[in-house]
């Protein structure tokens, strides 16, 4: 069996800087793609979250009832167990409420099922470097185990696990639903040289920091390539492209005429 052990805070902490903010519709976790991405048959989600909502202004307490809303599908989803730790508020204005006991139920859980041989396959989300000794003991119990991180986890944790997947954009985007993944194009690039000459004529749409913003068509796909810099997105809409530009590229194009 395949199992997987999900640092929720960590995950749930990296989707605003990979994928809020592109679209018009806010992004969701689908419990079965999250698990299709992370390749496991049973999915262990450790977070925790305050019991109480008093102190909170009305955008925490949103945070809040979505961080409750998540749980509650999490925890009805097949194949999904939700372990919850306590919070300790904040002991200085301005500080972080601190999650407590997830780590630690995170690493028994893992280490129980391995050593039961519940799981041969272990798929662990976290950046967190604290886990490597974890990590290593699973490998020497003779686990494969699979770890996903954004691109800034640490070069040691990567190297104590099997194989490392980067969460991305792209990777965030598969875990949505199917519906919102219709209503909601994902942008790819690629180098124009990959299309050959099987386009359609470029037509000026505006600028990107001084290079011409071209549309074209590939195979019935729309796609936008910007000039001078030998790339296209493709399966992009124009607001949605610029949306994603500011965000992995702090960049921004104005449309011809306007």
């Amino acid at each position: 069996m395949r199992y997987a052990f999900v640092d929720g805070a960590y995950l749930l902490d990296a989707i605003p800087g990979l994928i809020e903010g592109i679209y018009d519709e806010p992004y969701e976790i689908e419990p079965s793609e999250l698990m299709s991405q992370l390749r496991s048959q049973k999915v262990f989600f450790y977070d925790a979250i305050r019991e109480s909502s008093g102190g909170l202004d009305a955008s925490q307490q949103a945070k809040l009832m979505e961080r409750e809303h998540l749980h509650e599908r999490l925890s009805n989803a097949y194949n999904y167990h939700v372990r919850e730790g306590s919070v300790r508020e904040k002991i200085k204005k301005g500080d972080k409420p601190e999650q407590k006991e997830v780590d630690v139920y995170l690493a028994v859980e893992a280490m129980t099922h391995v050593y039961r041989h519940n799981a041969e396959e272990v798929s662990l989300l976290t950046g967190d470097s604290d886990f490597i000794p974890l990590v290593r003991e699973l490998v020497q119990m003779g686990a494969i185990v699979n770890l996903f991180g954004k691109e800034s986890t640490p070069a040691r944790l990567r190297a104590a696990a099997d194989n490392f997947t980067v969460i991305n954009y792209a990777w965030l985007w598969h875990s949505a639903p199917h519906e919102w993944k219709e209503r909601n194009p994902l942008i790819t690039e690629a180098p124009v040289s990959a299309l050959g000459n099987q386009h359609s004529p470029n037509s000026l749409i505006g600028y990107l920091d001084g290079s011409e913003l071209l549309t074209l068509s590939y195979q019935n796909t729309k796609a936008i390539s910007v000039k001078d810099t030998g790339k296209i997105f493709m399966g992009s809409r124009v607001e949605d492209l610029k949306r994603y530009m500011r965000k992995f590229y702090n960049a921004d194009f104005t449309l011809s005429g306007g």
